[in-house]
């Protein structure tokens, strides 16, 4: 880890940007300011400010992008396609090192331009591209996948191993954990793919989807095997499913050699989806999500859904944190993210690491949804940075809900009820509640409040264990009728609204409570039973226990009462 230190604080003296154009724009998507035409071949660009560069290729191919750094002038370049997606982090040097990218005719891709967090550093250097290879062989696109030091599968030789929880889908490129209990790392390798592309433009070869379905682990107990899954190169794994991925690293050693590499759950030249499971990491120290290899910057990190529970965060390596994303882009809209940090080593402060930030970035970092809960040692939360970026501006966390502390306040928490609207019934309603990221029963419990009568009815949250205090949220029951007739349970009958005794129909004029505080006024106003001879109407009438004083007689009330004789009416 301190070998890898040096190395990050050389990078970041070298980080500079390459880059294609066909027009620059001021921002993605936005209207060209100018606009040149480019060969590609050997056109030199001078860097002069961060900008956005849009590229239509003239033909289908890989080309190679250049960027080369000046004295005291840097800059990062990030390549996205036309859907604001990541394909590519371009990273400046002091010599022309290419990257090689994937690109379509005639489609729109947007080059940006960003400066280094670095006051030091001006933005410039120098930027062109070539065209590589016209033509791409399948053979590149090959695949190898191995689970417990077995060949699950391999386009080449096509090597099927009958492993019960475990297989792979050749058709969708999808390796399904399915109940799997494993002892060892799974590789998803695909090492002659030299090329970073657009899934899209490649008919999603250089994807492997990994669906998590019931309960699945992986523990490992080997001292040497330091990554649950390893994915290299240029290849994307999308996590998906609904089941549960459990991870141990049962293999401590202070004495072996990889103690002080850490431990990852995925790492490798690679990019990474998360949209779906729940994954659990029992203890990790080092970088648990890192796609950038050895400090190489490659590879984004997209956080759509599911869950990331980190039990324990430890600065077992050297002392220091890793975080608990490392990659060259980071995106996150939904999910939650969760993790508990705690000193080991006898350590009590926070050592001053640049990457130790629970979310590191080189380039930008994009927050616009979902939860992230930090907590654990106070040392530690009020010191240990939450996001870090390399590139100037580049944290975005508009939208992204951060609980962060050794004790947090449950009014700061977003509660979800899975209903909010009840029609009156006469019966208790109790909708289910939720906290994203937090578990009923130890991070939380609730009561209910004025929740059967029609109105605002009130949800109580009580923060429990690391988190404290109280949070009221509103539903509302709306007007019904339960068994009695009463539409709110307070009032029987509304204005308006009639019934009858099975003699006379009746109008209310005013309602009635069932408190008996207020009773309600009557209009007769027809005959229910017009055979009638002799009507008797009374004074009073009690409706599903509400008392109604009948005051008036409407002037037709009894026009069809044609056998009627006789009108009797009572005190």
């Amino acid at each position: 880890m301190k070998a890898k230190n040096i190395i990050c604080k050389l990078f970041m003296l070298l980080c500079l940007v390459g880059l294609f154009e066909l027009g620059s724009m001021k921002n993605v998507h936005a209207e060209m300011k100018y606009s040149k035409t480019l060969d590609g071949m050997n056109d030199i660009e001078d860097i002069t400010e961060e900008t956005t560069y849009l590229i239509t290729p003239k033909e289908t191919a890989v080309y190679a992008f250049y960027l080369k750094d000046d004295t005291d002038k840097d800059a990062y370049a990030t390549l996205y396609n036309d859907k604001d997606e990541v394909i590519e982090f371009i990273r400046s040097s002091s010599k022309e090192t290419p990257h090689h990218v994937y690109l379509k005719e005639s489609k729109k891709y947007y080059l940006k331009i960003s400066k280094v967090a670095n006051e030091k550093y001006a933005v410039g250097g120098k930027v062109w591209i070539k065209l590589y290879s016209r033509t791409i062989d399948e053979s590149e696109f090959e695949t190898s996948i191995s689970a417990e030091e077995n060949t699950i599968y391999s386009s080449t030789g096509h090597h099927y191993l009958d492993m019960e929880g475990i297989y792979f889908d050749e058709k969708t490129r999808t390796l399904e954990l399915n109940n799997f209990h494993g002892t060892k790392p799974i590789d998803i390798m695909m090492n002659s793919l030299y090329f970073s592309a657009d899934p899209n433009d490649v008919d999603g070869k250089n994807v492997v989807n990994v669906k998590i379905t019931g309960e699945n682990s992986i523990t490992l107990s080997n001292t040497e095997d330091i990554w649950a899954i390893y994915a290299y190169l240029h290849v994307k794994v999308k996590f998906i499913g609904d089941g549960v991925l459990n991870i141990k690293f049962d293999n401590k050693n202070k004495e072996s050699k990889y103690e002080e590499y850490g431990r990852y759950l995925i790492s490798g030249l690679c990019d990474v989806i998360f949209d779906g499971p729940t994954i659990n990491v029992e203890e990790e120290w080092g970088n648990l999500v890192d796609t950038c290899s050895w400090w190489v910057p490659y590879g984004s990190i997209v956080f759509k859904s599911g869950e990331l529970n980190v039990k324990k965060c430890t600065n077992r390596c050297d002392s220091e944190f890793g975080p608990i994303l490392l990659a060259t882009y980071i995106e996150m809209s939904g999910g939650v993210i969760r993790v508990d940090y705690e000193f080991e080593n006898g350590a009590t402060k926070i050592e001053e690491f640049w990457d130790q930030d629970t979310f590191c970035s080189f380039g930008e970092m994009k927050l616009t949804g979902g939860t992230i809960i930090i907590t654990g040692d106070s040392r530690i939360t009020s010191e240990l940075g939450t996001f870090r970026s390399l590139v100037s501006g580049g944290v975005q966390d508009k939208g992204v809900s951060v609980l962060k502390g050794d004790k947090i306040d449950i009014a700061k928490a977003k509660v979800n009820l899975d209903k909010t609207e009840y029609k009156y019934d006469g019966t208790a309603k109790t909708p289910k509640v939720t906290i994203d990221g937090l578990k009923e029963g130890v991070d939380f419990s609730y009561t209910y409040a004025d929740n059967v009568k029609a109105g605002k009815a009130k949800v109580i949250i009580k923060g429990l264990g690391v988190f404290f205090g109280t949070k009221e949220v509103t539903f509302d029951i709306v007007a019904g009728k339960d068994a009695n007739g009463s539409y709110d349970g307070v009032h029987a009958l509304k204005v308006g609204s009639k019934f009858n005794d099975g003699k006379l129909i009746y109008k209310v004029n005013k309602e009635g409570t069932l408190d008996g505080k207020n009773v309600g006024k009557l209009t007769v106003v027809g005959l229910k039973k017009k055979s009638l001879k002799k009507v008797s109407i009374k004074s009073i009438l009690t409706i599903n226990g509400v008392k109604y004083k009948v005051t008036a007689i409407g002037k037709k009330a009894f026009k069809n009462g044609k056998k009627l004789k006789s009108i009797v009416i009572g005190k």
